[in-house]
């Protein structure tokens, strides 16, 4: 029997979410039965069991990517064994003990070291989604600065390792001075409070420096405290609304600043990009995992079992990193 967690109405998050069990089928000749060893809880995860995020149909079996191990081989397989440690394979929901995935769509991963694991367990959606808004939007060149809020989250400290890699400045906004030399270390240029002050306090770092790209997180009122640092002719990406407000954004400092302002949904890029452009930036997000060129930090595990415990504590304001289900034997 496979257990798996999942929804039949939106609502609150111990509450509306069950374990249910079921069973698993025989893998087909071109398949492979995949066990879960981690998998993260994202915010978007929890706003979708509120009802916060996007609609789907019930039932709705939940979690959105992870690492599993290969238990089981179908007759014609040759590119995977018994054991082999793999990405769950994307649109299959994530937070079960084990599933059925074609071969094709999966590669082995060199790995056996558990905290390592922990961390390519998130390889699909939060470093894609840093990497592409730093690469779709703007053509930075080496030196230029980019700012960002919500600087502490995952999303966050992916961009700051991989501007850092392009030779790219980062400035980045958080809402307390004690993670200064935390993001520092893993690379960041400069890290400020977010306040009414906020353009005057990046001017004074940037100087006659540029502010080519902003990456908003927040939405709300820090849309425009942001716009108002980004130099003329800048771009301004928003990809999340952890405010849970309507951007606001102030007219002046857009027509001023000849602004143009977008959107980025990592869900839609995989709907619309050929299966040939999205597996090579997977494996090379990996390597660089691998390479220890990029992680994230973990907050606290938990099983599949404690999943009330565990959505909660993702939910809430103390957890300081990540947070993930795992599956280990």
């Amino acid at each position: 029997m496979m257990k798996s967690l999942q929804i039949e109405e939106y609502g609150k998050i111990d509450e509306v979410t069950q374990l249910v069990e079921t069973d698993l089928p025989e893998p087909e000749s071109n398949q492979v039965v995949v066990q879960l060893l981690a998998s993260p809880i994202h915010p978007s995860n929890v706003m979708l069991i509120k009802g916060e995020y996007v609609q789907v149909k019930f039932p709705h079996k939940l979690g959105t990517e992870g690492l599993g191990k290969v238990t089981k081989v179908g007759t014609d397989v040759d590119n995977l064994s018994v054991g082999d440690v793999v990405l769950l394979p994307g649109g299959k929901p994530a937070w079960q003990t084990e599933m059925l995935a074609n071969a094709n769509q999966l590669h082995a991963l060199p790995v056996k070291d558990k905290d390592m694991m922990l961390q390519l367990a998130m390889t699909s959606i939060n470093p894609p989604t840093a990497y592409l808004m730093l690469h779709n939007f703007v053509d930075l060149e080496e030196g230029d600065w980019v700012i960002q809020n919500a600087a502490n989250s995952a999303v966050g400290r992916y961009l700051i390792q991989f501007a850092h890699n392009m030779g790219v400045k980062t400035i980045n906004v958080v809402r307390r001075a004690e993670l200064k030399e935390e993001l520092k270390a893993i690379g960041a240029d400069a890290v400020v409070v977010d306040g009414d002050n906020l353009a005057q306090q990046v001017k004074e770092i940037v100087g006659d420096g540029k502010v080519r790209l902003g990456i908003d997180a927040v939405a709300g009122e820090a849309s425009s405290r942001l716009l108002s640092c980004l130099s003329k002719g800048a771009t301004m990406v928003v990809y999340g609304s952890m405010s849970l407000q309507p951007i606001k954004i102030q007219l002046g400092p857009l027509l001023a600043n000849e602004a143009v302002i977008t959107s980025f949904w990592l869900s839609k890029w995989y709907r619309e990009t050929d299966p040939s452009e999205i597996m090579p930036l997977l494996q090379k997000i990996s390597k660089m995992i691998l390479e220890g060129k990029l992680s994230t930090k973990i907050s606290k595990t938990f099983s599949l079992d404690q999943y009330k415990e565990a959505l909660n504590y993702a939910d809430s304001e103390a957890k300081g990193g990540k947070v993930l289900f795992t599956n280990f034997d």
